[in-house]
C-alpha cells in the first residue's frame, strides 16, 4: 500500500505543469526579427535563453528594470541571459547588463552610474564604446582593462601572416632584450589611440558619434584612428 501511494504522489506530480519561467521584459522590434527561429513581434516578452536574430535593416529593443535597455542592431545574433547578454556577431549596446562576445565580458564599473556602452563583433572586428560611464574588459587571454567613458577600445583579427611578414617577426624574436625595450618605449608614452599592453587600441569618440547616441543620428562615426562607418551607431539609442 505504502509503495503504491508513493507511486501515485510521483506520477500525480510529474503531471503537475511545471511554474512558467519569468520574463526578463517586453521587446520593441522593428523590421524583421526572430526568436529560436521564430518571428519576434514588437509587444513580446523576452525570456532568459532566447536567441534573437536581426534582419540587416531591422533592430529590437529589450527594456525593463530588470535588465535596464539593451538593443539589439541590425544584422545581430545574440543570446539573451537572466544577467548579460551573449554576442555571436552583430552590434549590442546595454546600459546594465554585460555583454559576453569572442571570449570577453564586457560590463560597467560602476552599476549605479549613468552607463551607455555599445559592443560590434562582426568581420573579425572587436570594437567596444564606452558612452557613457566606464567600462570594464575581462578576457581570458588579454586579462582586464578599463574603456574610460567617452573613448573607445578596438582590436582587429589578425590576418594569416605573409612570407615577408613572417620573416620580420623571425628577426623581432632574435632582436635581445636591449632593443626590445628600446622599442618599446619608443612606441609607448601616447595617450588617445596608442596600444594598451592588451593589445586593443584606445581612442577618444568623436563628437558627432557622442551626440549620435543622445540624438538618434544614424551612421555616426568615431574619431581618431577608426574610419568613418567603421562603428554603427544607429536611431535606437536612448534619448539622454
Amino acid at each position: 500500500m505504502r509503495n503504491f501511494l508513493a507511486i501515485a504522489l510521483a506520477c500525480a506530480m510529474a503531471s503537475m505543469p511545471l511554474p512558467a519561467a519569468s520574463a526578463l521584459g517586453g521587446v520593441t522590434t522593428s523590421g524583421a526579427v526572430w526568436t529560436n527561429q521564430t518571428a519576434l513581434p514588437s509587444g513580446s516578452s523576452v525570456y532568459a535563453g532566447d536567441e534573437i536574430r536581426t534582419a540587416p535593416d531591422a533592430f529590437a529593443v529589450l527594456d525593463s528594470p530588470a535588465t535596464g535597455r539593451v538593443e539589439l542592431r541590425g544584422d545581430t545574433s545574440a543570446k539573451v541571459g537572466e544577467s548579460s547578454v551573449t554576442l555571436d556577431r552583430g552590434v549590442v549596446a546595454s546600459a546594465k547588463m554585460a555583454i559576453a562576445t569572442g571570449g570577453l565580458e564586457i560590463s560597467v564599473a560602476d552599476p549605479k552610474a549613468d552607463n551607455w556602452f555599445v559592443v560590434e563583433n562582426q568581420d573579425g572586428r572587436q570594437l567596444i564604446a564606452a558612452y557613457r560611464g566606464d567600462v570594464v574588459v575581462r578576457g581570458r587571454s588579454s586579462g582586464s582593462f578599463i574603456v574610460p567613458s567617452g573613448q573607445y577600445a578596438m582590436a582587429a583579427a589578425a590576418a594569416p601572416p605573409s612570407p615577408r611578414e613572417s620573416a620580420e617577426k623571425k628577426g623581432d624574436a632574435d632582436k635581445n632584450a636591449e632593443d626590445k625595450d628600446k622599442d618599446r618605449k619608443k612606441r609607448g608614452g601616447a595617450a588617445a589611440g596608442a596600444a594598451t599592453n592588451s593589445g586593443w587600441a584606445l581612442g577618444s569618440l568623436g563628437h558627432a558619434a557622442s551626440v549620435a547616441v543622445v540624438t538618434g543620428a544614424t551612421a555616426a562615426a568615431l574619431g581618431g584612428a577608426v574610419a568613418a562607418g567603421a562603428f554603427r551607431d544607429e536611431s535606437t539609442s536612448p534619448q539622454d
